[in-house]
């Protein structure tokens, strides 16, 4: 089994384990305990003697907000220690991170990142620090759930993200007043989306309120529909080529060649017709993500789509919605149900970073295992690697709703993910571009399916040559 398709299995694994409303000792979510631990004084030290300052770069929205938390305790409980948190969103962050990785800043200490082709890239650059001494001596992948030590590693190049929780994306948020006044359910097949939306059309609202700036809403959409016009088998060869490529190049090349396939045409297909028989709100690629929020919390669109971090910002900005929001998943098409583009957050190290400030922020990685800072993931919609939780103390910590009913989704269809596709830095530009384009008319679906090809097999041969 290949690196990729082991790490198809991780999302599904790390939901599994959190469905505390079923038997929770499924798929084996206690440690390996292959290792012996190490001793405690050995992970306990003392962070720091003298005052410091870790300069850390944080993603905009959930992930701001639990480090915020984090932070907060962590500084409480080490007074010495200062974390200086600048937070950027997605598309900012990937350009300042490039840029200063690559420069060799000085200033930035530990950044928010993501398991996919760009943390590799800057692993196989020698850009980041390795982690893998780290997690030995603090015996992680035995404290984390089953999965995190392949997500951990850049295959030849060692151990380069701490793997801190995952999210799932995307899911349909819906109007529960809105879909009884039109009189409509959440779909259960792929062509009730258009009678849904004729219906909720006629009682006078807005069906879908789909940003396209940035583009991921759209990709999200694109990624579910691959997940039902493809068999499970193709799907599951495209999720990780640029990991799969340094295990077997041969297999990987003409796995490539499914970018081409019927399926993926589909996919853009049916995306483009949703577009064409207006069940996406006007607006088009050039709304924005907070334009369509508010479309959905004003009650003016019946459907928002985004991901599992969303409860709290909804709830924050039209508390009245607490009782009438409820979630649906992707309906099905020929069988396939799996909820695609789980994504695993975590966060790297600039190899340059000072010796100094490496035990430090070692020590800070080690405190977001524990228990008492677990709990700030699960209050953002994440859902943390640490086994140090019981099954008791997730009964008490999740209580939103619409948290407990995407657990009960995930469970109930399962999970796969393109990951590598979302993240991937050689092909992430051409990914969100082809969204648009074919949302806009501007490209048909064959040709996103042959650009997608294009960029993967250029992308695959830089990586084959180095």
């Amino acid at each position: 089994m290949s690196k990729g398709i082991k790490l198809i299995k991780i999302a599904l694994v790390l939901f599994l384990c959190l469905v505390f409303i079923f038997t929770f000792s499924i798929l084996g979510c206690k440690p390996a305990a292959e290792e012996p631990a190490v001793e405690e004084s050995a992970a306990e030290e003392s962070a720091a003697e003298e005052p410091v300052t870790i300069s850390m770069w944080a993603l905009a929205g959930a992930q701001a907000n639990y480090w915020n938390d984090v932070n907060d305790l962590y500084e409480k409980e080490n007074p010495n220690v200062t974390i200086d948190m600048t937070v950027h969103d997605l598309d900012s962050l990937w350009d300042i991170s490039s840029a200063a990785l690559g420069a060799g800043a000085k200033d930035i200490d530990v950044m928010f990142h993501q398991l996919g082709g760009r943390t590799d890239d800057f692993a196989r650059a020698g850009l980041l620090l390795d982690l893998a001494p780290y997690y030995e001596q603090y015996d992680w992948w035995n404290r984390m759930i089953e999965g995190s030590k392949d997500a951990s590693i850049t295959p030849g190049a060692g151990a380069n993200l701490f793997v801190l929780d995952a999210i799932s994306l995307p899911f349909m948020y819906y109007n529960t007043s809105i879909f009884d006044e039109a009189g409509v359910k959440p779909p259960t097949t792929l062509e009730e989306i258009f009678s849904m939306s004729e219906k909720i059309k006629a009682a006078g609202y807005e069906t879908w309120a789909l940003s396209g700036k940035p583009e991921a809403p759209m990709v999200f959409i694109i990624m579910q529909l691959l997940a039902r016009f493809m068999s499970q088998e193709d799907h599951d060869k495209l999720a990780f080529l640029e990991r799969d490529v340094f295990v077997d190049a041969e297999t990987t090349l003409k796995n490539a060649e499914l970018w081409k396939s019927q399926g993926v045409i589909d996919a853009y297909a049916f995306f483009s017709r949703m577009k064409e028989e207006g069940v996406f709100a006007p607006g088009g690629s050039a709304m924005d993500d907070s334009e369509a929020r508010r479309l959905f919390t004003t009650g003016e669109a019946a459907i928002y789509s985004s991901g599992s971090w969303v409860p709290g910002f909804i709830f924050d900005e039209a508390p009245d919605l607490e009782t009438v929001i409820d979630v649906f998943a992707m309906p099905p098409y020929e069988g396939n149900t799996a909820i695609s583009g789980a994504i695993i957050n975590g966060m790297i190290v600039p190899a340059n970073v000072s010796e100094e400030k490496i035990p430090i922020l070692m020590d800070i990685f080690d405190s977001t295992l524990k228990v008492e800072y677990a709990t700030f993931s699960y209050n953002q919609g994440m859902f943390p690697v640490t086994t140090e939780l019981t099954s008791d103390q997730i009964t008490e910590i999740v209580t939103n709703p619409l948290t407990i009913s995407i657990i009960e989704n995930l469970e109930k269809f399962g999970t796969t993910t393109l990951t590598e596709l979302f993240m991937g830095a050689s092909r992430h530009d051409i990914w969100w571009q082809n969204a648009a384009l074919v949302f806009e008319g501007l490209i048909t679906p064959e040709e996103a399916a042959q650009s997608q090809y294009d960029a993967a097999i250029e992308t695959l041969q830089e990586l084959i040559e180095q």
